[in-house]
């Protein structure tokens, strides 16, 4: 029987009919479509006054990275209310980064930077040794950490780490996955009490070549936060 598994930075906890593949379960209210209002989506994220736009990765606001994120997250035929509510509410929150990382020193953004990769660092040792299948990507969509269970689940192809221009989590997971997960982050962004989600989820098996194939499952996104209460 299948061991849990798990992803993350957001963690992952993937249930199928062998078992759990993922840990850390927190329920966090997921809006329903339904109720998700159309607004008039704000003007484009705007450039930060800082030329290191990468690092620490809770500060991430490049608006290149957000329009090919949001042309992908369109290939992928969600509703446009769904769609409009994804675009504005990450427009707004990434413009709202880019306000505070504007305020910050660079030794601030040192300090971030860190503290983040002691905590990667601290995340990779833990999850070495685990049967649980365990990624870790930060917001910039970049991974990088994916353990041999998890690589034995789908046969993961992507370098580690990958590049933020690569797109390997959104290549990952299946449609009705990104939509809830995105959703989620659009609504509770700086919500510091949303630290998890759970979510019917599919985690494409890479070594089906000829169709897209998903293992389907609940997955528990467990999302780590840095000092100032941004998610990495």
């Amino acid at each position: 029987k299948r061991r849990p598994s798990t992803m993350g930075m957001l963690p992952l906890s993937l249930q199928t009919q062998d078992g759990f593949l993922f840990s850390h379960l927190f329920f966090s209210p997921m809006k329903e479509t339904e109720e998700v209002k159309v607004e008039e989506i704000p003007n484009s994220i705007r450039e930060s006054s800082s030329n290191d736009v990468q690092k620490p990765p809770s500060l991430f606001s490049k608006p290149s990275f957000y329009k090919n994120l949001f042309s992908l997250l369109r290939s992928k035929g969600f509703d446009p209310p769904v769609q409009s509510f994804i675009e504005n509410g990450l427009t707004s929150a990434v413009n709202r980064v880019i306000s505070i990382r504007d305020t910050l020193s660079r030794e601030d953004s040192d300090c971030m930077q860190r503290d983040f990769d002691l905590f990667l660092n601290m995340f990779k040792q833990s999850f070495d040794h685990l049967a649980t299948p365990t990624i870790i990507w930060e917001r910039s969509l970049v991974i990088h950490y994916v353990n041999q269970a998890f690589f034995d689940l789908n046969g993961f192809p992507y370098k580690i780490p990958t590049d933020s221009n690569d797109f390997a989590l959104i290549h990952a997971l299946s449609r009705a996955t990104l939509k809830n997960y995105y959703v989620i982050l659009a609504q509770d962004f700086f919500n510091v009490s949303v630290n998890s989600m759970l979510l019917s989820a599919g985690i494409r098996d890479f070594r089906v070549v000829d169709r897209e194939h998903y293992v389907e499952g609940i997955l528990c996104v467990t999302i780590k936060r840095d000092m100032i209460g941004l998610p990495l």
